[in-house]
């Protein structure tokens, strides 16, 4: 999982699409999370609790259960795809 997961999934904005994503993002934490084991990286970890970013708190209490990745090779290169 990627930062912007969390962003959806806390924002609190209300223009249409932005609802519509951050609805999205909540069922899918509610019926696919479950059924998923979930990472995310070190940098995701890093930028949930940055002061600036909205509602860090509930963004980070997320993170509960989601497992650390590795920082290998294949990490490196799905990172560099997504950048």
């Amino acid at each position: 999982m990627e930062t912007s997961f969390f962003s959806a999934y806390v924002s609190q904005r209300t223009a249409v699409k932005i609802a519509g994503r951050r609805e999205s993002s909540r069922e899918w934490w509610r019926e696919q999370a479950p059924k998923h084991q979930l990472f995310v990286s070190a940098e995701v970890v890093a930028e949930l609790p940055d002061p600036s970013f909205p509602q860090r708190d509930e963004a980070l209490a997320l993170l509960r259960g989601v497992g650390l990745l590795d920082l290998t090779a294949d990490v490196r290169a799905l990172a560099a795809l997504l950048v």
